[in-house]
């Protein structure tokens, strides 16, 4: 017994001083690590990491705004604070609060989908306890959100639209400064707006009939569907001239043909789609092929979900994209070079072979690491919490020529640290650190002749 407790006791010891992180980020005033388990670092500018995985994170950004992270339990706990404003989510509850002086004490709290309390920017408290009694604020888009015993009865507002309901979805109406809506489902409903998107929309035995009438600035026409046999369509479209559209047994046979060239065919839907527009034409043939291509993007897929790429287009970079789902995934992100005819810079790379390794580089520096074991990429959580404890090998490279080879969590370490000084960590306790190399020597001035 005593034996095991003295091994216990050096293999703590031995932890307690291996918290030399083997290569400390740039600006770094502290930086140690404890295996994959304990991790903590501190800049100059304020910004630092507490980590105690897979429990506990907190990263903290000291520049303006202020910003602080913090999980526990990750994904179930994440606490956020920017500034004055504070949202939390420990699942299933979640909320958020403004400390701001002209916020009144602003919060929310959720416990989706029972209970529901808060207090708006105005002062106004209010709670709910779904679906006996209550009054929520500010929820999925509704300004205010009221019910006694829902579906027996229910009122919103939104945008000075006030929409009531008796038996939802049974009963419904909505008034507003451009709509009106009345509805009694599924024996008949009429739906009227007006404005730059005026039109009238009513169905009768929902859903064997469906029709719509259009009269605004840019699309003047009517259409209906006679579910599941029929349907036609007839509009006028401003700019874009008279286009005319068929159903047969919706949605799985459709046709709409536009004067302007406008061109879309489903038969049937989903397998066999096709679209031909102004910027934007698709041809799928699912899951054997689809592309879909536009004047900022073209994507497509090959033995849907398996193969797929893309490629965006954006006025400072191209991004491409490809993917063996779930094994291989690459991207490229590419910059215009300042002369014209030269190849685009790559200003960041990836690559990722499931579960075997990730490789990355960018104007920070590269990153090899071995196990990758997540599918997303960029994923702030996941390298927070997860991440370290799958690291068994890394090789990390920065920008300023520092590298560092890292093997089993710093059990052998290995590289160039800031200064270019060569280095080994070993046991996570000893270090060795050679010394700085010496300045390259000038090249010898030309002699003047006489």
């Amino acid at each position: 017994m005593r034996f095991t407790w003295s091994w216990l006791a050096g293999a703590c010891l031995l932890l307690a001083a291996g918290c030399a992180t083997p290569l400390p980020p740039p600006g770094a005033e502290s930086a140690w690590r404890v295996g994959p388990l304990l991790e903590g670092t501190r800049l100059e500018s304020g910004d630092s990491l507490l980590a105690v995985r897979p429990f506990y994170s907190r990263e903290t950004a000291g520049d303006e705004p202020f910003r602080r992270v913090t999980d526990v339990l990750w994904p179930l706990g994440t606490f956020r604070r920017r500034d004055d404003r504070l949202s939390w989510r420990f699942l299933p509850c979640y909320g958020t609060g403004h400390e701001a002086p002209g916020a009144n004490g602003a919060y929310r709290f959720r416990l989706f989908p029972i209970y529901f309390q808060g207090r708006t920017r105005a002062g106004e408290d209010y709670a709910a306890l779904f679906p006996i009694y209550g009054e929520i604020q500010d929820f999925l888009g509704f300004g205010e959100a009221r019910f006694v015993l829902f579906p027996l009865y229910g009122t919103s507002l939104k945008r000075e639209t006030r929409t009531r309901s008796v038996l939802w979805p049974f009963y419904l109406t909505r008034h507003g400064p451009e709509i009106d809506q009345f509805r009694l489902w599924p024996l008949y409903g009429e739906r009227r707006v007006g404005g730059s998107h005026a039109h009238t929309r009513h169905l009768f035995l929902w859903p064997l009939w469906s029709d719509v009438h259009m009269d605004n600035e840019t699309v003047r026409g009517h259409g209906f569907v006679l579910f599941p046999l029929f349907g036609r369509s007839r509009f006028e479209r401003t700019g874009r001239g008279l286009e005319e559209g068929w159903t047969v047994l919706p949605p799985f046979f459709s046709a709409v043909r536009g004067a302007d060239g406008y061109r879309s065919l489903h038969a049937p839907w989903p397998f066999i789609r096709q679209l031909d527009d102004q910027d934007k034409r698709a041809r799928h043939w699912w899951p054997l092929y689809g592309s879909t291509t536009n004047s900022m993007r073209s994507d497509w897929y090959a033995l849907w979900p398996v193969l797929s790429g893309s490629v965006a287009r954006r006025p400072q970079e191209t991004v491409r994209q490809f993917a063996i789902t779930p094994l291989f995934f690459r991207e490229r992100r590419t910059v215009p070079s300042a002369a014209p005819g030269e190849t685009p810079r790559v200003t960041d790379a990836y690559d990722r072979l499931w579960p075997l390794f990730s490789w990355q580089r960018n104007e920070h520096g590269s990153q090899l690491r071995i196990p990758e074991l997540t599918l997303f990429r960029r994923s702030a959580p996941i390298e927070r919490n997860f991440a370290p404890l799958w690291s068994l090998f890394v090789r990390r490279q920065r920008a300023d020529g520092a590298r560092v080879t890292d093997l089993l969590w710093g059990l052998a370490a290995w590289g160039r640290d800031g200064q270019q000084r060569r280095f080994v960590q070993l046991l996570w306790a000893f270090r060795f650190t050679g010394s700085a190399p010496a300045p390259e020597a000038a090249p010898p001035a030309p002699e003047k002749q006489p």
